[in-house]
This record gives structure tokens, C-alpha cells and sequence, in this order.
């Protein structure tokens, strides 16, 4: 063997390493997305796709959905990958969640963004690996509207949003 086939070789070794990891990346935000609707129970099409990394909020705000692969990123700040998934609660108000995650091997590190602590997930993934995410975040989404008349209140005049 010449030294050029084994530089061909390791570079044909690196490339599919590589596609064996980004279509881990996809299948994982896409067991977040479609699981996160099974979990709500709501009916299909109500939760979807959008990219985050470096939007506006008007883009973020927006009707446009997008395929899984449009929506994610990496982030070269943080190394992770991210995505937002909007749901859909009624025909004028959409909610936007964003996600970000690292695999790293045998977990996922998952993080709801900006604030939300990082949920520890063993691969493969399973039936319900993805339970504790989807209650932290459920939880969450309730505890922001239950709480955001008292929140924007106690702001005094502070320009936020109230939830609603």
C-alpha cells in the first residue's frame, strides 16, 4: 500500500465517522421534536422545526417552519448542537423552545436554553430516556405562563414580554 491509499483510506475512515456522527446529531433532535409531540399529546403538525443560532426574535416569532436538517446548527461558541422547536398552542400564538445538546459518547447533554440545567441522557436512546427532558420542559412552558402577569408586574415598566 502507498503512502497516498493510506492517507485515502484514513480520510474515507474520518468521512464516514463523520456521517455516522451527524446522523446521530439529526436522529436525536429528531426524537426530541417527534417525542416531545407524543408526549403532549397534541395533534401532528402542532410542534415544528426552526432554527435559533443568531436569529431575531421576529425570525424566531415567525409561522415559518423548517426541516430538522435547516434547523440545526452548531454553535462555534459552545461546540453544541442547537435547534428551536415551536409549538403551536393556537391559530395566532406559536411558542418557541430552544435546544441545545452534545453527544457525548455513551450520553447527551441536552439544554433547554438560555437557563435551564443540562439533563443527562444514555445512548442509545430508549422508550422513555427522553421523559425527564419533556417534564422539565412542560413543566417550564406552564410555570412561564402561570407566573407571567405576576413576573411582568413586579418588573415595573421594564419592557418584557407577559406570557400571553
Amino acid at each position: 500500500m502507498t503512502k497516498f491509499q493510506e492517507l485515502a483510506e484514513a480520510y474515507a475512515r474520518a468521512s464516514q465517522r463523520g456521517t455516522q456522527y451527524r446522523q446521530e446529531i439529526i436522529n436525536l433532535a429528531t426524537a426530541i421534536g417527534r417525542g416531545f409531540e407524543t408526549y403532549l399529546s397534541c395533534p401532528s403538525g402542532t410542534v415544528g422545526y426552526y432554527p435559533v443560532v443568531g436569529k431575531t426574535v421576529q425570525e424566531v416569532e415567525s409561522d415559518r417552519l423548517y426541516s430538522i436538517l435547516q434547523a440545526l446548527e452548531i454553535d462555534e461558541g459552545d461546540s453544541y448542537w442547537h435547534f428551536g422547536l415551536k409549538i403551536k398552542l393556537n391559530p395566532l400564538t406559536w411558542y418557541g423552545l430552544h435546544f441545545a445538546f452534545f453527544i457525548r459518547p455513551p450520553e447527551y447533554l441536552i439544554r433547554l436554553m438560555p437557563e435551564a440545567a443540562e439533563v443527562t441522557v444514555n445512548a442509545p436512546l430508549q422508550n422513555d430516556s427522553l421523559l425527564p427532558l419533556f417534564d422539565a420542559v412542560h413543566k417550564q412552558i406552564t410555570d412561564y405562563f402561570d407566573t407571567g402577569l405576576s413576573r411582568f408586574l413586579e418588573r415595573g415598566g421594564q419592557p418584557r414580554k407577559i406570557g400571553f
